[in-house]
């Protein structure tokens, strides 16, 4: 079978006669899901595909991630080769000499490419091509081949060798996950060594999490590792895809939205909204994760308590028709507590175009937090609150939070109102499809808001001695500017009581009279 794919690497044995064969683009989680379908196809020769344009449906596939996988591909029953290949496929811009050196896109996947002209058996991308809301990524490898799969069973092996130690493994990332790594970190607070799996370029992901970073040169070293702790935390991310495959105890940080990569079969769960619900469990599945099931409901239940008021949220838009502004408001209540509270505020449909959109807060309370701010159409999330740029609150209670939440100290009769810079085409779907306004909210405990006050003031103590030395500077620099006029001054006035400049008096004031004037002629004219 002809190929046009050009081959950078071969990895293994070379391919026997008939060997059926397959070919993904990544991203390199989407290649550990579909690996349960590689198995039941048959495929042993296996082509990884290099796609490094971001803009293709986000996938990324480089030769390093690709070359990271050989070793656990290799390490698979049924796969005896690997090939790093790239599909000579672009997309120039302009005509002539100028399409020649210019390149729009390159690298592209591959789910609308036939089978035979790549020379494979099998194109996985078409995965792609399946309705993945809601839907595993492994069951939807399997669908697009009409495969029968158990994405409950693991399906890479733990080491033979391997020994468990009390050690929680973490991996976040950017995309992808619902809490903030502050709450995170409450959930994993005293319960022991904590590895944080990712590259040093990943650091900020983990910024107020306490752990160790470790790199991983390829996949088969991150399965050793995983196989040796005790549970996996963390959001979708291709550590937590290794974690799926291999069962171990897992606790994932599900996002809203596209919702295709949550725990199923034993010792995997989603976590809790609610913190101690999620360190809970977590216990559970540190202690044992075959009975982690039992701390789902405790021996006793404990007290809800009860929700100290009921905020009222209003959303307010302006629609203009011709000349004319009109102001409109849609409104939603919530029972508030500890644990964030979905509030969604349902936009009727307009008839002109809106601008200006405000959420007004009016609540009785000390402190207040909102957090994972979107737009929804339906079940599907058009736009998300993640900049520090995309909410605007003129509250001189304020307090410093991560980008896309919002913390403040409210006056006991006081309201917030949080300005929504939602982009212009995001806005012009409210005029004819059904869009809401969803977020979380909730009053934190009352050593949160000591820790959020403590941080504020001491931010604040540092900008104002900041403030300070720069009025010290202003002061020293007035200070020599005054006394550089004094001294002009004096100088001038020598200058002045000086015998030359009385004896040159008259000879100054003939040149004077002399001189043209504005208009440029000359007294005698």
């Amino acid at each position: 079978m002809m190929s046009i794919l050009d081959r950078l690497s071969r990895h293994g044995e070379d391919p026997a006669p008939g060997a059926i064969s397959a070919i993904h683009s990544g991203n390199i989680g989407d290649v550990i899901y579909a690996l349960p379908t590689v198995r039941a196809l048959g495929v042993s020769h296996m082509l990884l595909n290099i796609c490094e344009d971001p803009g293709a449906g986000g996938r990324v596939l480089t030769e390093a991630m690709a070359g990271s996988l050989v070793p656990l591909l290799l390490d698979q029953p049924t796969i005896e080769t690997v090939d790093i290949v790239t599909a000579p496929i672009r997309v120039a811009g302009g005509f002539g000499y100028q399409a020649w050196v210019s390149t729009l896109v390159s690298g592209l996947p591959l789910e609308h490419v036939s089978a035979s002209v790549l020379g494979v058996d099998y194109v996985l991308d078409r995965f792609r091509l399946q309705p993945l809301e809601r839907r595993h990524l492994v069951e939807a490898h399997a669908m697009a081949f009409g495969c029968r799969v158990d994405p409950a069973c693991a399906w890479i092996d733990r080491p033979a060798m391997a020994s468990r130690e009390r050690r929680i493994a973490v991996s976040v990332t950017s995309r992808y996950r619902n809490r903030t790594n502050e709450r995170l970190a409450e959930v994993l607070e005293n319960f022991g060594p904590v590895t944080l799996v990712g590259f040093r370029s990943e650091l900020p992901n983990y910024f107020g999490i306490d752990g160790e970073l470790r790199e991983f040169a390829d996949a088969k070293k991150l399965v050793d590792f995983l196989s040796e702790c005790t549970v996996f935390v963390g959001a979708p991310s291709f550590p937590a895809a290794v974690a799926e495959a291999m069962k171990i105890p897992r606790l994932i940080d599900l996002a809203d939205g596209l919702i295709n990569a949550f725990p199923l079969g034993p010792n995997g769960w989603a976590m809790p909204e609610d913190s101690q619900e999620a360190r809970h469990l977590l216990d559970g599945l540190i202690r044992d994760g075959r009975s982690a099931a039992d701390r789902v409901k405790p021996f006793l239940k404990p007290a809800v308590p009860a929700p100290t008021f009921i905020p009222r949220f209003t959303l307010e838009w302006q629609q203009v028709r011709g000349e004319i502004v009109e102001t409109h408001r849609a409104q939603a209540d919530a029972v508030l507590g500890r644990a964030p509270t979905r509030v969604r505020v349902t936009v009727p449909r307009m008839v002109a175009r809106p601008t200006g959109l405000t959420l007004s807060i009016d609540a009785r309370v000390g402190a207040l937090e909102i957090s994972n701010l979107r737009c929804v159409e339906g079940s599907t999330t058009i736009w998300t609150a993640r900049r520090a740029e995309d909410l605007s609150v003129n509250n001189q209670a304020m307090l410093s939070s991560p980008p896309g939440v919002i913390r403040w100290l409210m006056a006991e009769d006081g309201s917030g109102r949080v300005h929504l810079m939602v982009p212009e085409e995001i806005m012009a779907r409210f005029r004819d499809r059904d869009v809401s306004i969803v977020f979380d909210c909730r009053t934190p405990r009352e050593r949160e808001i000591t820790q959020w006050t403590a941080r504020e003031i001491a931010a604040l103590g540092d900008a104002l001695s900041r403030e300070r030395a720069n009025a010290e500077r202003c002061r020293v620099d007035l200070s020599e500017a005054l006394h550089k006029q004094v001294d002009l001054e004096h100088r001038l006035q020598s200058v002045e009581g000086s015998t030359s400049w009385r004896v040159t008096a008259p000879l100054r004031a003939v040149i004077g009279a002399l001189k043209p004037g504005r208009g440029g002629a000359g007294h005698g004219e």
